[in-house]
């Protein structure tokens, strides 16, 4: 199990640096109807399908890394669980509507209607992006709650396991800052824009690349 968590969190940098890559191709331009409507292009389909698929992957990834020791502290563990999978759920929710609703249906019959009904088409995708947004609160809270208690149970850990440590500290401060600006407007330090874009695929890199090293070296402890 540890060795398959591995390859879906590396299979998972490379789905981020893919959409990563499509967002430079095609990127928001501020005009809602031309967002929209680029919603509807290949490459962005293709980005939204993988996005959607890798939440299957990462839900096996944190069953397998809040489990790993389910000797000890069943109960924090199981908490932890609790909170990733709230997190997988409603991000597969999400992009769901994103893909096959607004990428999907939308954007075809706004190619084919009034103006009048494409004016209800564009208020339809306002109140999707700002239902989004709302539910965006859950899914940030119960992943931080869930990285808070994991880094909490590996704090005085040693070896190998101060991975882990690391990696669920710096997505816990990550996902504190990026909640306080979104939410409460309160930008600690100046630094969540650049957490948020410029630093966002980096980190995913280094905490998923860590992930897979941390489930590698213990796969290789048991054998």
């Amino acid at each position: 199990m540890k060795t398959g968590a591995a390859a879906v969190a590396i299979i998972y940098i490379l789905v981020q640096t893919f959409q990563w890559w499509v967002f430079e191709k095609v990127p928001d331009t501020g005009n809602t109807i031309n967002d929209f409507l680029s919603g509807g292009n290949n490459l962005n389909i293709y980005r939204s399908w993988l996005m959607l698929l890798s939440m299957f992957g990462l839900l096996y990834l944190f069953f397998t890394i809040c489990f790993e020791d389910f000797t000890q502290n069943k109960g924090w563990r199981i908490l932890a669980f609790s909170g990733f999978f709230i997190f997988c759920f409603l991000e597969l929710f999400i992009r769901s509507i994103e893909l096959f609703f607004v990428q999907g249906y939308l954007v075809d019959t706004y190619a084919t209607a009034n103006t009048e009904d494409r004016a209800i088409i564009i208020k339809t995708v306002i109140s999707i992006q700002q239902l989004w947004w709302a539910l965006y609160f859950p899914l940030g809270l119960s992943q931080l709650l869930a990285s808070s208690i994991l880094a909490g149970l590996y704090l005085k850990s040693t070896g190998i396991d101060r991975l882990i440590k690391v990696i669920f500290i710096i997505n816990g401060c990550r996902l504190f800052i990026r909640m306080l600006d979104s939410y409460l407007h309160i930008d600690i330090l100046g630094i969540s824009t650049l957490l948020n874009d410029e630093l966002y695929l980096p980190l995913v890199i280094i905490m998923f690349g860590l992930k897979a090293i941390w489930l590698v070296k213990k796969a290789r402890l048991i054998m």
